[in-house]
């Protein structure tokens, strides 16, 4: 059985660009299924563009089996009422695949000094489901500080 990798795409990685297209697909089919605020050309331009920069406010991993994207987690610097986050805008694995937190656990503090580094007040998840923010929370120790509740008007 092959083994789960978990990497982090950069354009100075050669596999970063051979993959992007799978994150690509999977972005918009995350958009698309939960109807998410960031509407899909949206954020493929905010990817693409981050994607190309030195310097980027995009923290991209994928987990990989062989040379295939089983699971990913996009995360992007935002700024809100001046103050800057960073922000897990979509993180999903296949159905039937487990996490693999033990390759997980390396990057919890290589994600940390980028967050530092990106001078971020926090990490924030806009978890999709209970099962998504239970396992933020108990593996990344978020916590709850808001609840966010939507309206539809018109």
């Amino acid at each position: 059985m092959e083994e789960i990798k978990i990497l982090r795409l950069t354009n100075d990685k050669p596999y970063a660009w051979a993959l992007m297209p799978q994150v690509l697909d999977r972005v918009k089919k995350f958009c698309e299924e939960y109807e998410t605020d960031l509407v899909f050309p949206f954020l493929r331009s905010v990817i693409i563009a981050e994607f190309g920069k030195e310097n980027s406010d995009m923290y991209l991993l994928v987990a990989i089996k062989g040379k295939v994207v089983v699971g990913y987690t996009l995360i992007l610097i935002e700024v809100w009422s001046g103050i800057r986050h960073a922000v897990v805008h979509q993180s999903q694995m296949d159905e039937g695949i487990p996490l693999p937190l033990e390759e997980l656990e390396p990057w919890k503090p290589l994600l940390n000094a980028w967050t530092l580094e990106k001078k971020a007040k926090d990490l924030r998840c806009l978890a999709i489901s209970p099962q998504m923010a239970r396992l933020f929370s108990v593996f990344f120790k978020f916590k709850y500080k808001y609840t966010l509740l939507s309206h539809e008007v018109g």
